[in-house]
């Protein structure tokens, strides 16, 4: 310390706490079933929005917006080696590997404007400049596409909030009658006849 008015009288620093590593094992398994949950989720939200952008906007914007959110899903996969490396001796290494993740939405971009600057005639733009060839629909599909990786994310952290609060939600006696249900079960009370 610089200054002797801050010595404590027979500190010695923190002590030192014992690891159960029973605790840590489950909490790796945890965290790895959650990261992979996130990750599969957001593979499916994808596959579903890009059938949803097919059944609104043809084949050509669903193309875009399954690129984007293959994007999506790749951007969460790095974001996990750097969570997953980070204190560790490969911290850097992992670290430089994620910031590819910024790179992809990028990608997607360039991708689209090489389609359609080869697709000739049937461009769907026809000014000069590589990413002059990216109409609006195709540049909002790509970055919808991108973002949605973040649903599962939102659903997994809204779902139990939503869920307690929705009773809240139901008018009059309904309502009533599934609050009091609801405290019966918290107590177990037998609410079967």
């Amino acid at each position: 310390p610089s200054h002797a008015s801050y010595d404590l009288i027979g500190y010695e620093g923190p002590a030192a706490v014992p690891i159960n590593q029973d605790v840590v094992k489950a909490d790796g398994e945890n965290y790895g079933k959650i990261k992979n949950d996130l990750i599969r989720n957001s593979a499916i939200a994808g596959a579903a929005g890009a059938i949803v952008a097919q059944l609104a906007s043809g084949s050509n914007i669903a193309v875009v917006y399954a690129a984007g959110a293959f994007a999506g899903v790749a951007y969460l996969f790095l974001l996990g080696i750097k969570t997953d490396t980070v204190g560790s001796a490969d911290a850097k290494l992992g670290s430089n590997i994620s910031n590819l993740r910024f790179v992809f939405p990028g990608l997607v971009l360039v991708g689209v404007a090489l389609t359609n600057k080869m697709s000739g005639d049937s461009n769907p733009v026809s000014t000069p400049g590589l990413f002059s060839t990216v109409t609006p629909e195709q540049f909002g599909a790509a970055m919808a596409g991108f973002l949605t990786y973040r649903v599962p994310l939102f659903v997994s952290q809204l779902s139990p909030v939503v869920s307690e609060s929705a009773t809240d939600m139901i008018p009059g006696s309904a309502g009533m009658a599934m609050r009091l249900a609801q405290d019966a079960k918290n107590r177990g009370v037998d609410m079967s006849l």
